[in-house]
């Protein structure tokens, strides 16, 4: 009876070894397909999200500029429609503030009082006359100075190289990132060409009404109001140059050659931030404008 027990419990143990290495066979195979099979939808999903970060990334650029002046300088009908209903008023403010300064200078015997009004009609000549052609020029200057950023080589690589550099970096997680990045690179495309249009309507917005600011010069109330569209207009210059290095910077941190995945995601949430650099551009002039 013994000796059957033991046969028993003999070949017990070997089924038992034989269902363990089973066991462990079936895992290596799935583990293996599991990899290959998660390895294959990673690099699928990193060719298709290059191609879309190509595509959409700088689409924000391509927004057209918004149309303030000729090539003379002369204003578009829309700003010149704007300004010549306004320009009323801002000869009225200038004739009221000519007044004002006249019975100051009467009433102190001094010519001191002339001083604010020859600087506030100085002002408002030089609004009315060169401004929109000096914010044509900046808004030019700004586009030019964006694609340059966006687009100048100057580590070595283009655009799509930088692009290529950042999704074929090797770490922990990639398929997420490379999600994450997708994601977040069609959604803030789509606002920022959103922002880079309200951005347009604002410039004219301003450039329409800043010759009535500058005409309201002389007071002190006209002095904020001037000093604040002047702040408005150059955050709205700024936002797409601002945009563009943040958005450049954060593909640079993407490829970095560490191939840290903090770094990469530190990346991403830069280019997440390119959107909030209009709002932040606003908050940052606010003071220095009296807001």
């Amino acid at each position: 009876m013994v000796p059957m027990l033991i046969s028993l419990c003999s070949w017990w143990n070997i089924v038992c070894k034989i269902e363990k290495g089973l066991d462990d066979a079936f895992r290596f195979v799935m583990e293996g397909v599991f990899n290959i099979f998660y390895a294959v939808i990673t690099e699928l999903v990193t060719i298709a999200v290059k191609a879309i970060v190509k595509t959409v990334g700088t689409m924000w650029l391509s927004v057209p500029n918004p149309n303030i002046g000729d090539a003379e300088g002369h204003p578009v009908p829309v700003v010149e429609f704007m300004q010549g209903r306004i320009m009323y008023l801002a000869v009225v403010c200038a004739t009221v503030s000519l007044i004002v300064a006249g019975m100051r200078m009467a009433w102190t015997q001094r010519g001191e009082a002339l001083r604010p009004m020859f600087k506030s009609l100085l002002t408002f000549m030089i609004v009315t006359f060169l401004g929109v052609a000096l914010v044509s020029v900046l808004i030019t200057l700004t586009n030019e100075f964006s694609n340059w950023v966006i687009h100048d080589p100057g580590d070595g690589m283009t655009f799509n190289q930088r692009i290529d550099k950042a999704f074929d970096a090797k770490f922990p997680g990639k398929l997420i990132f490379v999600l994450t990045v997708g994601i977040g690179a069609i959604l803030t495309s789509i606002i920022q060409i959103g922002l880079m249009f309200v951005r347009n309507g604002m410039l004219i917005l301003l450039v329409g009404v800043l010759p009535l600011a500058a005409a309201a010069t002389d007071t002190e109330l006209g002095k904020a109001w001037f000093r604040k569209i002047c702040g408005w207009i150059a955050a709205f210059l700024a936002y797409k140059p601002v945009a563009a290095l943040i958005f450049s910077a954060s593909l640079r941190m993407m490829g970095a050659d560490d191939g840290n995945w903090a770094t990469a995601a530190t990346g991403v949430a830069m280019m997440l931030m390119s959107v909030i650099a209009l709002p932040a551009l606003i908050k940052f002039v606010a003071p220095a404008t009296g807001g």
